[in-house]
């Protein structure tokens, strides 16, 4: 576990002290069972904390008490107010869940006058992950959105210390004046830790990791390539963690990076050359139910990443998205910068060699905008670098330099109406591409509407 990983816990046992006396820092340790438990590593789930143990278990905690906890006593940004902006005076605070305004209560909302001013400040609770990084840009811009009619002066968020710096890049995308500092809380009644991270002058960034787009691997396991042989219907591709074999984007069969090849999600078993006949009959009971209609449409098998089934549909014929792309199409491209793995949905081009990168989803999401502006970010970077180009990407296509192209691919009516907030400030060098699709395109693929916005 990383020394980010462990303030981290610090921060959040400061808010949470009822889970003080069963984990412990120095080491990082869990109290189960009379014994202590080395943590190695830690991240947050939905609504959870969730401490991975030697041995490959998990243990999950709850962080609504932590949330609460900062509601009643908001020693946090009531200390920053108190020493960086001693003159603000808060106006209005929306510190829980409202989904009348599609807020979360993972943030902290503020409407603060300062100096005849008004200023809007999001605050990120210590107990946050990163993975909270596109909800903040989103609360960001629906909360400054909802303040136009006071004119705000500009826009301030706050984020953990122990977040890296890479929302700097994504920030750099909006067009309203904001402000992003990192903050680490004061212990007792000492002067909290404020840095300003954005805007800030080039030769002040320490963003120093390389952006890193990993090699197209070539080569899946030997058992893994007889099976493709045998069943057609399913497709192989390399993952983040190994290679799979898939049946409309849900793995049958897949590898880990070792030398054995497995089978069965629902009750992983290693797969033998003996296991032929029980291999086949549990494909036959996938097939049977990821179908569309399916007999068993709450069957994990159907309900299984439904983007994943999604990606394999466009697969098929990414051309119908649009019919200037090329023939080259790539799924699930791993990279990496200052150590913040992602995956790209899909990558493509134009006929021209204008680069496209297209992020797919099944329902409504507030994020698409921010995830999507992630990707293309990297995208482009890996662009200038020529690194498609030397990595055995798009033989034989001359790739343009120009920005790369951004399709957001959604049922139709599946769009969020708060897209369009989004856009307003949203920098005109990106253009948003949308493609809205059929609700039923398990059972067949269609576009229904083309727009820009």
């Amino acid at each position: 576990m990383d020394a980010r990983d462990v303030e981290f816990l610090r921060l959040w046992l400061r808010e949470a002290p009822q889970w003080q006396e069963r984990i412990r820092l120095d080491p990082p340790e869990l109290l189960r069972g009379g014994s202590w438990s080395p943590i190695s590593a830690v991240r947050t789930v939905r609504d959870a904390i969730q401490l991975s143990l030697e041995g490959g278990r998990r243990v999950s905690f709850p962080i609504d008490e932590a949330r609460r906890a900062a509601q009643r006593s908001p020693v946090f940004w009531q200390g920053i107010l108190k020493h960086f902006f001693p003159r603000a005076r808060v106006r209005r605070i929306l510190a829980e869940t409202d989904r009348v305004r599609h807020q979360t209560g993972a943030l902290v909302r503020l409407l603060v006058r300062e100096a005849g001013r008004w200023k809007t400040l999001i605050w990120v609770r210590p107990e946050e992950s990163e993975e909270a990084r596109e909800r903040l840009l989103s609360a960001l811009l629906l909360w400054w959105d909802e303040l136009q009619h006071l004119g705000p002066d500009s826009a301030s968020c706050f984020v953990p210390w122990n977040w890296s710096l890479r929302i700097v890049s994504q920030l750099s995308h909006l067009e309203i004046a904001v402000r992003c500092y990192r903050y680490l809380p004061a212990a007792g009644r000492g002067r909290p830790r404020l840095e300003r991270i954005y805007p800030a002058p080039p030769s002040a960034s320490r963003v120093q990791a390389p952006y890193v787009i990993f090699p197209r691997a070539e080569g899946a396991p030997r058992p893994l390539r007889a099976l493709g042989r045998d069943y057609p219907q399913l497709r192989s591709s390399r993952r983040a963690a190994g290679w799979e074999l898939d049946f409309l984007g849900l793995p049958v069969a897949w590898s880990r990076g070792g030398e054995d090849c497995f089978y069965d999600l629902s009750r992983p078993k290693v797969l033998r050359e003996e296991d032929c006949l029980a291999f086949r009959r549990h494909l036959e009971h996938v097939e049977r139910i990821r179908c569309f209609p399916s007999p068993e449409p709450r069957h994990p098998f159907f309900t299984w990443k439904p983007e994943r089934w999604l990606e394999r549909q466009v697969l098929r014929d990414h051309r119908l998205l649009e019919p200037d792309f090329c023939r080259h199409v790539y799924s699930q491209v791993p990279t990496c910068v200052d150590g913040d793995r992602r995956i790209l949905d899909l990558l493509t081009s134009t006929r021209s060699g204008r680069l496209a990168v297209i992020e797919l989803k099944v329902c409504q999401d507030l994020n698409i905008v921010f995830q999507s502006l992630e990707y293309w970010s990297r995208v482009g970077v890996h662009l200038q670098q020529r690194d498609f180009q030397n990595l055995g990407y798009f033989p034989s296509l001359e790739l343009q330099l120009a920005a790369p192209l951004l399709y957001l691919v959604c049922p139709l009516f599946e769009y969020h109406r708060v897209l369009p907030v989004f856009r307003r400030y949203v920098k005109g060098e990106v253009r948003f591409r949308c493609v809205g699709i059929n609700s039923d395109w398990r059972r067949e693929l269609k576009v229904i509407r083309r727009f820009d916005f």
